[in-house]
């Protein structure tokens, strides 16, 4: 039995929990025991994890409590016997894990990159986040003994270039069984959605990155070409009231519709006409893997999602520096198109998750790269 803990998931869960989460799902708990070490006092996700033999270990946050912090992180290993520590970053401002874990003798420590930007909170932190992370970036190399990222650019944005060609690209897989092609008639009833309406879909966290003002935007302008528009959006996070003020200061208030954070994407996805992701930075973005495993045609940003996202062959790619009408446009004509099956191609990509798990558990099980093929 070998015991693996995992670091650098919160709450509001977002694309980086979803996509750790299904590996986890998928791990054979007779052969692998899991704990998360996570910030703060709650985790939403604890009963599952605890449901399938694991563990949530909270830390106090290092701003708050910094003695606390530093000797949880210490009671951690010290007290648990682990094999390895997966450890997942949107940015290296902080690498004390990593640190602690090779102090204390973790034989396999794995660094995994999720984004190719900085998802810093406010200008003031700008550069501070800036220093910290290019700084931790030129020494991972000391304290990771395997890098995996999520897509070569985000391997590169987080390793640098030296170390970027040794990373291993892990995929942000789906239970491609759990998800379906629908007409999404049970969500829009429990929703108030009427039948007729053309449901633009959003499921992300409430953060900078994820452009969700210029979301609100580009819907407005949309309910200017079809007033029978509606947006759904899914998910929490840190900007939520500025999100949601915004939105209810604009001329499309009436036809938003907010959901906060949903374990049953499969459905929502199902009363959604199209998918948009306006992000400012992405990286390899689940739920764009998600939603055209739900059969939807999608349309993001060019600068913000990578081209091999696009794995249906159906994906519009959009500049942010086009006007909301031409982003609703955009909609109005992937939505045209309809829904359609993918999942054979997502499978045969790589992206189902019960090919891709087997071969992670392999690794931390057996330690070889040999066998993730």
């Amino acid at each position: 039995m070998k015991r693996l803990l995992i670091f650098g998931l919160k709450d509001p869960t977002g694309g980086v929990e979803s996509a750790v989460m299904a590996y986890f799902r998928q791990f054979d708990p007779t052969e692998i025991t899991v704990d998360f070490a996570v910030f703060g006092e709650v985790f939403s996700l604890e009963a599952e994890i605890v449901s399938r033999g694991g563990r949530v270990l909270y830390l106090p946050v290092r701003r708050r409590d910094p003695l606390g912090y530093s000797d949880a992180l210490d009671r951690v290993f010290r007290e648990n016997r682990y094999d390895a520590v997966w450890c997942h970053f949107s940015g290296l401002t902080n690498i004390d894990f990593l640190k602690k874990a090779k102090k204390q003798g973790i034989g396999v420590r794995v660094a995994h990159a999720h984004t190719s930007s900085l998802p810093w909170g406010s200008l003031l932190m700008k550069y501070p986040v800036i220093f910290a992370h290019e700084k931790n970036k030129r020494k991972i190399g000391q304290y990771a003994t395997e890098l995996f990222a999520c897509s070569r650019s985000s391997a590169a944005f987080m390793f640098g270039k030296k170390l970027a060609d040794a990373a291993r690209i892990i995929p942000n897989a789906v239970d491609l069984s759990g998800f379906f092609v629908s007409d999404g008639r049970d969500a829009r009833a429990e929703l108030g959605i009427p039948l007729d309406a053309f449901v633009v879909g959003h499921v992300g966290r409430m953060c900078t990155p994820k452009n969700q003002i210029f979301l609100i935007d580009l819907f407005c302008a949309l309910c200017d070409q079809n007033p029978n528009a509606v947006l759904l959006f899914v998910g929490d996070g840190e900007l939520h009231d500025e999100i949601t003020s915004y939105a209810a200061a604009s001329r499309g208030a009436k036809k938003i519709i907010f959901t906060g954070t949903r374990h049953d994407l499969n459905r929502l996805y199902g009363a959604m006409d199209v998918f948009c992701l306006p992000s400012l930075t992405e990286g390899f973005p689940v739920t764009a893997v998600e939603a055209q495993a739900c059969g939807l045609p999608c349309v993001v940003s060019s600068q913000g999602v990578e081209e091999n996202v696009n794995i249906s062959g159906q994906m519009r790619f959009v500049s942010l520096s086009e006007p909301p009408s031409a982003w609703a446009e955009a909609l109005r004509e992937a939505g045209a198109e309809g829904k359609h099956d993918y999942r054979e191609k997502l499978a045969a990509a790589g992206f189902e998750i019960s090919v891709a798990a087997d071969r992670l558990q392999n690794y931390f099980l057996k330690g070889t790269f040999s066998l993730l093929g």
